[in-house]
């Protein structure tokens, strides 16, 4: 019994990790790290990293802070459009239509983060976060 209760769990944790694989998809776009002010600082923000991104960033900055629930929800609409000016060096190229705009069909990317600081004394703050780079 002892046994076969272990081959079920194995196959559960096989099963858990396996699943979400099968449900994403490629394409999107690549966020630059993780966390509203850490986005809009760049790299910058790796000096202060003063929020439950600081997981991310550098997990130094979690010193001192509280205990706090961050939840971080993204919905992105990119507009893309060009007008190529292109040249060929194949007869019959039909790729690009010089001159004409040509735009992407607009599509929401959704991503989203989670992070939770316990600070457990004055020496100490542990971190738990779940985030997506890329949308």
């Amino acid at each position: 019994m002892k046994r076969i209760g272990m081959r079920f769990i194995a196959l559960l944790l096989i099963a858990i990790l396996l699943i979400p694989a099968g449900l994403t998809f490629a394409g999107g776009y690549n966020l630059a790290g993780v966390g509203a002010k850490a986005l809009a600082m760049s790299c910058a923000y790796r000096g202060i990293a003063d929020d439950w991104s600081a997981m991310y960033w550098n997990p130094a900055g979690l010193a001192g802070q509280s205990n706090a629930l961050y939840v971080d929800i993204k919905s992105l609409t990119p507009i893309v459009w060009l007008t190529p000016n292109v040249s060929s060096h194949y007869p019959g190229y039909e790729g690009y239509r010089n001159g004409v705009e040509q735009t992407a069909k607009a599509k929401n990317y959704f991503a989203g983060s989670l992070g939770y600081t316990y600070q457990h004394n004055d020496k100490y703050t542990f971190g738990f976060s779940v985030y997506a780079p890329a949308a």
